[in-house]
Parts: structure tokens; sequence; C-alpha cells
């Protein structure tokens, strides 16, 4: 491991000057419990400043995580484990002919308060009959701020419908990707519905079909980075068809064999379509 050589000598001599020896060569007895001291700090911040694993030399964060993995089963000198306790340093990287000192902060990965950002302002920009975006100001542990641009949705529930060792599918024309899709059925949840009330729905209105067995298979976000909608998923059997209902969309029956052949193949691009028949089947 490649350890600025700058960095530690500048720590040495600020441990050479207290009379303290360095965290590099200072070895604990076996037979004492270390003490987790600013002594562990300086070694954490010169590991940190080192080749990262493609060699560039840069402030690497995994093995700067890694070191705190291993130091979180240290004390600290009250006798606690550490809990919100920042390590702050510099580190000198090469960028050509000069070089540059950054500044780091580094909460332990165990505490990490990555949930604990804090909206400032919010403000909508749109609303429209399925969806709402706004714009969230967030102020972040560090102390920086972030605009978050967030699409709020109230969620969704899709249905994978099983007939006779075949899976029911429906083809409908998606214009945001400009092309006809192959996929379960699936609707919006609308104000006060439940889930499963929702699939229910939704698969008599797109097949004409009603299913007497009803399993949830799981639910997920799939797109946590900007939108808050969550999809339900259900397994549907005993399908009988509906007398007085008519199906919305084209259903095709397709041979499971041949739905995992068409996710191979990249036919089926539907995520809730691929999780909820690998799932299921």
């Amino acid at each position: 491991m490649d350890v600025d050589k700058n960095t530690v000598w500048r720590i040495k001599k600020r441990y050479r000057e207290e009379g303290i020896q360095s965290a590099l060569t200072d070895k604990p007895r076996p037979s004492q419990p270390r003490k987790y001291t600013e002594r562990h700090e300086a070694e954490i911040i010169a590991q940190a400043c080192t080749k990262s694993p493609d060699g560039s030399k840069r402030w690497s964060l995994t093995l700067l995580t890694e070191e705190m993995r291993k130091k979180e089963g240290f004390e600290t000198r009250h006798g606690k484990h550490i809990r919100s306790s920042r390590i702050q340093g510099r580190k000198t990287c090469d960028t050509g002919h000069q070089k540059k000192q950054h500044q780091f902060k580094y909460f332990p990965p165990k505490y990490f308060p990555m949930n604990e950002e804090k909206t400032i302002e919010s403000k909508q920009l749109y609303k429209g009959k399925v969806v709402q975006l706004r714009a969230d100001t967030v102020s972040l542990p560090n102390g920086r701020t972030k605009l978050r641009e967030i699409l709020v949705h109230p969620g969704a529930a899709a249905i994978v419908p099983l007939i006779n060792e075949k899976l029911l599918v429906v083809e409908q024309y998606r214009a945001a990707v400009g092309r006809k899709t192959l996929e379960i059925p699936a609707g919006t949840l609308e104000e006060g519905e439940s889930p499963e009330e929702c699939a229910k729905r939704e698969l008599i209105e797109e097949t004409g079909f009603s299913a007497s067995k009803w399993d949830k298979l799981t639910a997920y976000y799939p797109s946590p980075g900007y939108s808050s909608e969550i999809i339900h998923i259900f397994t549907a059997s005993g399908l009988e068809k509906v007398s007085d209902a008519e199906a919305e969309l084209p259903i095709q029956y397709v041979e499971l064999k041949e739905v995992h052949a068409k996710i191979k193949t990249g036919e089926i691009k539907d995520s809730k379509t691929i999780i909820g028949v690998l799932m299921a089947i």
C-alpha cells in the first residue's frame, strides 16, 4: 500500500512534538484492549492517502471504509462505541506537476446518517392527473444543500396471471418509449384503494378475467432516485372469464419457457414484468 509520504511525515512530526509514538508503528499489547484515540484517526487518514485499487492517485472511500470497519469494535476514551464522531483530515494527491490538498469528512459506515436529509424548502412545479413534480431543497449531514427533483406517484399494482401453464400478458403502446411492449397487467392505485383491490380491478379491466386465488409476491421501488412510486406485484391463478367484461387491451398467452427467452433476448424490457415472472416461476 503506497501511503503518501508527505502525509505520513506530517502525522509523525505531530506526534513526535507531542511525545507520542506514531500510530503507524505503534503495536498494541494483546493483553490490553485498544482505545480509539486520535492516533488511530491519524492512521486512518494516512491509509486514506493511498493509490486507489484502479491505480489512480485519489482518496479511496473503499480503503477508508475497510479501515473503519476494523476499528468499529474499539472503545472510545469514554468506553463507548463510536456513534457520530467525524474523522477530518487532508490528503495530498498528484495532479500533473502540482499537488493539491483536498478536505474530506468521514462518518463510520455503521452509523453513517444517510437517511437524515432534512427538507428546507419544497416547491410544487407541476400537478397532473396521475403524478406531481416537486423540487425539494434538502440539507445533507455534512451541512451542504442539494436540490432534489421528485416525482410523486400514488403507487401501482401488477399481476402475474397464470392459466394452464401459460402467462397472460397484454400488449400496449407506450408513448414514453415510442414502441409497443409486452407486459403483465397493471394499473395505478386510485384514492383510498388498497393494492390488492387495485390488482383485482385492473385484471378485469385489462384482460376480462377474474381470479380465485391471489398471493402477494413483493413490492419494489422502480426508480427511487427521483420517484416515490412503489409497485405491488401479485400472482393470480384460477382465472375465469367475466361474462360482462371486455378486455381493454390485446392479450396473449405465452408459454413460461418462452417468457424467459423473451426476457433474455430483450423483447420484454418492462421491469415489473421481469421481476414478477422471475419471482413467480
